[in-house]
């Protein structure tokens, strides 16, 4: 009976992706705590989960974050304090970059964005100034998800002001329900 289960194990240990990753569930009610969330998926392989807490959040700085090669990540705002409920509703839950900064994420597994306002970055750096870039590398050929749903992107300024998101041939994009506002 051992030998089966240990064999199992095994089976279960050597299949590439999501089985048997680690999961971080993150509820997130300040920008530090949304930063280190972020940067533990920098650091970390698995599965991140940020649940940001309904509110404004300041940015203090740019977010510049290339995440681990093996870290999937969810940034999903509106969920109550506690976040054991959620309201999907990208008013409530807001990143604020009062106009200095930019926002970038850089990663090789899957990556959704959902439920956020994300507004005022004036960036600073060449091809991000005033943007918001999520770049999708996929070093492994596996097909990877990009997911931006149900968020508002607004007052974004700049040399090259907009949402850029892009990446390599097996990066899927899924752009759905969002609101692109002009200056």
């Amino acid at each position: 009976m051992w030998h089966r289960i240990l064999l199992f194990l095994a089976i279960v240990l050597a299949v590439p992706g999501r089985v048997g990753a680690q999961t971080i569930t993150t509820c997130a009610d300040s920008w530090a705590e949304i930063v280190a969330a972020i940067s533990a998926a920098g650091a970390n392989a698995g599965d991140h989960d940020v649940r940001i807490v309904q509110g404004t959040y300041v940015m203090s700085g740019s977010l510049l974050a290339d995440l681990h090669p093996d870290a999937f990540l969810s940034l999903r705002g509106g969920y109550n304090p506690g976040c054991a409920s959620r309201t999907l509703d990208p008013t409530n839950t807001t990143l604020a970059g009062q106009s200095v900064h930019a926002l970038r994420i850089r990663h090789n597994r899957d990556f959704t964005l959902e439920g956020v306002t994300i507004r005022n970055l004036g960036g600073y750096l060449q091809s991000l100034d005033g943007g918001i870039g999520i770049v999708c590398t996929a070093t492994d050929g596996n097909v990877r998800h990009v997911a931006l749903r149900h968020n508002i992107f607004s007052e974004i300024d700049g040399k090259y002001a907009g949402v850029h998101v892009y990446g390599d041939g097996p990066c899927r994009l899924a752009f759905r329900n969002n609101l692109v506002k002009a200056m």
